[in-house]
């Protein structure tokens, strides 16, 4: 069985496919009820944590590029 590598990303808000991405992988490993899987906490961290610091990054260069 193969795993799915994660490839690094720039920024998750450079394209909304980037975006999209990162929204059906977080979906992926939030478990589901009906089928009784448990979330993957662990992934779901490294993922919102992504989200954070990706928005953090792209507000940051909005608002630099406000001020020029």
């Amino acid at each position: 069985m193969t795993e799915k590598k994660d490839i690094p990303v720039s920024n998750i808000f450079d394209s909304p496919m980037l975006l999209r991405n990162w929204a059906v992988n977080l979906i992926g490993v939030l478990g589901n009820a009906a089928l009784q899987q448990i979330p993957n906490i662990e992934k779901v961290d490294e993922l919102i944590t992504q989200f954070v610091s990706d928005y953090n990054n792209q507000w940051e260069k909005q608002k630099q590029a406000e001020e020029e």
